[in-house]
């Protein structure tokens, strides 16, 4: 019994389907009190599913990410990484780290440009 091994990735943008029902996030009414007293807009929120089989097992994971932004701010900024670094999400009210990354190659570039709620 051979198998062939395959791995099925895809990226699901929520907003433009709809999915997450969160219309009211995405322009410059956004309502957003129990995260932040800052004017909030949600840009993107992306659900990414991986399902992945071989001859042992199959395994199913996930992510899922939020991109927001301050109401009004439009800027871009370019972020080289060639060297190593840590990327850390922090929880300000418990003084704890919620995921910690140790990034380690040097040929990765993040584009990030923010036009969101003009």
């Amino acid at each position: 019994n051979n198998l062939t091994k395959f791995k099925v990735e895809s990226d699901i943008d929520l907003l433009q389907f709809g999915v997450l029902g969160v219309e009211d996030t995405v322009n410059d009414e956004a309502y957003l009190s129990g995260l932040t007293n800052l004017k909030l807009c949600v840009e993107r929120a992306l659900f990414v599913p991986i399902l992945t089989i071989d001859e042992k097992r199959t395994t199913v994971a996930s992510a899922t990410a939020l991109q927001a932004s301050v109401s009004s701010a439009s800027y871009s900024k370019l972020f080289k990484a060639d060297h190593p670094f840590v990327c850390m999400i922090y929880d300000r009210s418990s003084n704890m780290p919620l995921s910690v990354r140790v990034m380690m190659d040097s040929t990765a570039t993040s584009h990030y440009t923010s036009n969101c709620c003009k």
